[in-house]
């Protein structure tokens, strides 16, 4: 067993939710393998470990959790340390998107507004909240943006019904983490196929659809 190996298998068993010193990770590894690896530290130091662990003043940490992969599942891991690239990887996932768009996100700011752009395949039904507080962009920049985005719609829905951030196409479903402001904060993407998710893609569509005629919604 080399030693990024067992750290590779540490981490996904989920060994460093906490912070480990280099101790507590020996210890680890002689009681799993009953190994003791003389150049732990160098391999701690590692690119290809960085990307899982990181080093803080009292030891290792995860830098994400580990995700088990399915067959059609893709998840989508943003780090916060990169914001200009987070920012270009976020924009590839939003080009992929074809055909009818259906977006929930109760906030609507700039950054929305900048990644929208990216959705040119395809014909964009924007959903966020109507609640001053949540609209942090100035009552002209939507209508300048639909001027010359005339694929997308934006609406503000009354009731505090907003929380979760997703996209939803026929064919999968994208689960937001931190919405469309993806620069500092550590974020996810959960991108559901349809065969996992075709009950939910229904269900959330059926409410979508609801909301977006309601009545009382504010065209922005």
């Amino acid at each position: 067993m080399t030693p990024k190996k067992a750290l590779e298998i540490l981490w996904n068993d989920g060994f460093f939710k906490k912070i480990k010193s280099q101790k507590e990770i020996e210890q680890a590894i002689y009681t799993r393998w009953k190994s003791t690896p003389s150049n732990l530290i160098m391999t701690l130091k590692l690119k290809s470990v960085k990307k899982f662990l990181i080093k803080k003043p009292k030891g290792w940490i995860q830098r994400h959790p580990f995700i088990k992969k399915e067959e059609g599942i893709q998840v989508y891991y943003f780090e916060p340390e990169k914001p200009r690239t987070s920012r270009k990887d976020f924009k590839k996932v939003l080009n992929e998107l074809k055909g009818e768009i259906k977006i929930c996100d109760p906030y609507l700011n700039k950054d929305t507004l900048e990644a929208l752009e990216e959705l040119k395949n395809a014909k964009v039904k924007f959903l966020t909240s109507s609640k001053k507080t949540n609209i942090r962009v100035s009552n002209q920049e939507p209508k300048d943006f639909k001027d010359e985005y005339k694929n997308i719609e934006i609406k503000g829905f009354p009731f505090d019904y907003l929380h979760d951030r997703y996209i939803l196409s026929n064919k999968k479903l994208l689960l937001l983490g931190h919405g469309f402001s993806i620069r500092k904060k550590e974020s996810f993407i959960i991108e559901l196929p349809e065969k996992f998710s075709k009950d939910i893609i229904q269900s959330l569509s059926a409410t979508f659809d609801s909301r977006w005629k309601n009545p009382n919604n504010t065209i922005l």
